[in-house]
């Protein structure tokens, strides 16, 4: 019954995954926590992702926003971890921000 409900829920699991997508609502740091809980799981069910997949599914779940982002990633990542993905999202998310109240900034005065 164990292996059953095992290959059951690993097979829930993984295709959970295409269909992961951050919401607007959602910060970063909850969507990335959302992805973790998921692939910890899978760790559970002796099934882990590879590394490359879970960037790549956190990565496929991002909207337009961060598309210089996905591009510069997907083309020049190389080994790049999780753990890197979610410094340099937040780092861009940081930017982003930065640069949209700095630019309102300037324009009001």
């Amino acid at each position: 019954m164990g292996i059953i409900f095992s290959k059951a829920k690993c097979f829930e699991l993984k295709h959970r995954f295409p269909t992961i997508r951050k919401q607007e609502s959602q910060s970063m740091e909850e969507y990335l926590w959302d992805i973790k809980v998921i692939t910890n799981s899978l760790t559970a069910t002796a099934n882990p992702l590879s590394n490359q997949e879970l960037v790549q599914y956190s990565l496929f779940g991002l909207d337009g926003d961060f598309e210089g982002l996905i591009t510069v990633v997907a083309y020049y990542g190389g080994n790049l971890t999780f753990d890197d993905l979610r410094a340099k999202l937040i780092l861009y998310l940081q930017h982003v921000l930065f640069f949209h109240h700095t630019h309102f900034t300037s324009v009001m005065h």
